[in-house]
């Protein structure tokens, strides 16, 4: 069975995607903050010279001025990172189709940022580089890396969408609906809008049309003033 996945999943539009891929990771850049800062559930927010994740602990180490302040990741909401000064160049080699190049940079910005933004982002332009090669079990490889620390919501959709049609390549039908289903639990509104058809377009190609329909159903009712769903 053929499994179909829309949103320019298919080889015809794969450059499309890779450019809305990187505009939208060049709107997330553009709204940074030229600041690290951590945003605690409480509703304050601390800003450091630096902030450093450490893994044992599951922990972040804030530095200032004055001192290093740790805090819990069970306390923290959000992070504002300051991006990657080779970040840009790597994103502009992979839409220029030089991904293969950019490989290199990107590895080590997803080492470098683990739990600390970028890992997310740059995981994201990797499994898009794989996924060109055709190599599906590297693409999700590296974004299962991110996406066993955090939930659906903390990872770019533009990820998310990278994994799944790496889970469709590589047939791992199971995963592709757990993920689906966690993104619809989970995730922002435009990630479970996206997340919907994309489940509606795996039904329909599995034969099941009556849930196929009530996906579609879904994505009318709960999305209809989304623009993440065209």
């Amino acid at each position: 069975m053929k499994m179909h996945i829309p949103l320019s999943f298919h080889r015809a539009g794969q450059a499309a995607a890779l450019a809305a891929f990187v505009t939208a990771l060049a709107a997330v850049q553009n709204t940074a903050c030229a600041a690290n800062r951590v945003f605690l559930l409480n509703g304050n927010a601390l800003t450091g010279q630096s902030i450093e994740w450490r893994g044992a602990e599951k922990e972040y180490r804030i530095t200032t001025a004055q001192s290093v302040v740790p805090v819990a990741m069970k306390d923290v909401d959000h992070l504002e990172i300051d991006k990657p000064a080779d970040f840009d160049k790597a994103a502009k080699m992979v839409e220029a189709g030089q991904g293969a190049a950019a490989i290199p940079i990107l590895k080590g910005i997803a080492e470098k940022y683990e739990m600390l933004v970028w890992d997310a982002q740059a995981a994201g332009l990797l499994g898009r580089v794989y996924i060109a090669q055709k190599d599906y079990s590297k693409a999700a490889d590296v974004i299962e890396t991110v996406l066993k620390h955090v939930k659906p919501d903390a990872v770019p959709l533009a990820t998310l969408r990278a994994y799944w049609e790496a889970l469709a390549g590589l047939k791992r039908t199971d995963d592709l609906h757990k993920a689906l289903d966690e993104a619809i639990g989970q995730g922002a509104r435009p990630t479970a809008a996206q997340a919907y058809l994309v489940r509606a377009g795996v039904e329909k190609a599995a034969g099941k049309t009556e849930d196929a329909a009530a996906d579609y159903l879904k994505l009318v009712l709960l999305f209809d003033n989304l623009n993440e769903v065209q």
